[in-house]
């Protein structure tokens, strides 16, 4: 059989530099899981529908092939190109 998902996440969170132990133990608790479905709770109450989602300046933006959106927004702070 194949990689373990938790096999999976160990290796990226090795290569993100992230304490693998603590995490594979925290992903198991109450805690974690709790705070998992109120996140997901809340982008539900929010509207969110699907990943990445930002929202700037109030205007919702889904999806990879918006990303442009976001980087125009950050470099220069409006939608319209200046005159």
């Amino acid at each position: 059989m194949g990689v373990t998902l938790k096999a999976r996440i160990a290796e990226e969170a090795k290569a993100l530099g992230i304490d693998v132990p603590a995490l594979l133990h925290d992903i198991e608790t109450d805690h974690a899981k709790n705070a998992l479905k109120a996140q997901v709770d809340a982008a539900i109450q929010a509207g969110v529908f699907g990943v990445p989602y930002f929202v700037v300046d109030g205007e919702p933006i889904w999806g990879v092939d918006r990303m442009w959106m976001v980087e125009h927004w950050a470099i220069r702070h409006a939608w319209r190109v200046a005159q």
